[in-house]
């Protein structure tokens, strides 16, 4: 793929906890982009944004949120 992560097959695995955030409107990075990183991650969760588009995550509470929740865990 563009991103040269087709089906995660790249990636080592991970037994460090992984958040995937992705904006609901983000058109130069397709969901299923998000979603085959996860396979590489014991603990993984991925987030859909709402309203979140590309590069303005950090705009987001819930993404403030969700870091810092995943920090309290580290």
């Amino acid at each position: 793929t563009r991103l040269g992560i087709a089906g995660g097959t790249q990636l080592p695995p991970s037994t460090l906890p992984l958040v995937v955030s992705h904006g609901q409107h983000d058109p130069p990075i397709a969901p299923r982009h998000s979603t085959v990183l996860l396979p590489r991650a014991r603990h993984g969760r991925l987030e859909f944004l709402p309203g979140a588009g590309h590069n303005v995550l950090q705009d987001f509470e819930a993404y403030r949120e969700s870091v810092r929740a995943a920090l309290a865990g580290v």
